[in-house]
């Protein structure tokens, strides 16, 4: 185990693990948290851990979610 993954104990919190055609993908929601207290480091080492189990997350800020709700929700259904 890597030295940041010792950030992380107990369970992984995820924003949404969307399934489609057989496929998973994690979004996640940035908002102004993410960027605080060391967040964004846990964040990181959060999205290895469970890439390591074939999921990749897409990560989108709060702020494009409440702007362009649309092109988000197309942006990410095409990754599939």
């Amino acid at each position: 185990m890597l030295k940041n993954e010792s950030k992380i104990t107990g369970r992984i919190e995820l924003d949404f693990l969307v399934f489609k055609n057989g496929k998973s993908i994690c979004l996640e929601v940035d908002g102004s948290q993410h960027n605080e207290n060391g967040q964004s480091l846990r964040d990181y080492v959060r999205d290895r851990l469970i890439l390591r189990e074939g999921i990749p997350t897409v990560r989108f800020t709060a702020q494009e979610c409440f702007s362009q709700p649309k092109q988000v929700v197309e942006e990410f259904l095409n990754l599939f």
